[in-house]
C-alpha cells in the first residue's frame, strides 16, 4: 500500500490541502474499504479514474457535478459503502464535501 507521508505530500501539493487537513485525509483514504482499495492504487499510480459505482455514485460524478477532489471522491464513494442512508441525503442536499474529524 501507498505510504501516510506519500498520500500527505501529494495532498498538499497537488490538491492544495493545508498541511493539517492532508494528514487526516491521508489517514482516512489509507482506511478505505477493502472494494475502493485496489482501485485507489490504481488511480494513485496512473492518474486514470475507476469506472466503479456505487448506489449510482461515481469517481467521475462526485468530480464533475460535486466538485470533488479525486481524494474527496474516494473518501464520498467509502462513505455509501459505509453508511449509504446517510451518505445519499447528504448528497441529495447538496453536501459534497466530506468533513473529516479527529479520532478524539
Amino acid at each position: 500500500m501507498i505510504e501516510k507521508e506519500e498520500i500527505k505530500n501529494r495532498l498538499i501539493k497537488k490538491y492544495n490541502y493545508p498541511d493539517e487537513g492532508a494528514e487526516l485525509v491521508a489517514s482516512k483514504l489509507l482506511g478505505l474499504d477493502e472494494k475502493l482499495v485496489t482501485e485507489f492504487v490504481k488511480w494513485w499510480e496512473t492518474d486514470q479514474l475507476p469506472m466503479i459505482e456505487i448506489e449510482g455514485y461515481s469517481i467521475e460524478k462526485f468530480i464533475s457535478e460535486y466538485d470533488s477532489t479525486p481524494p474527496a471522491a474516494f473518501l464520498n464513494m467509502n462513505w455509501l459503502i459505509k453508511n449509504p442512508e446517510e451518505a445519499k441525503k447528504a448528497f441529495s442536499k447538496g453536501y459534497d464535501n466530506v468533513i473529516v474529524k479527529k479520532n478524539e
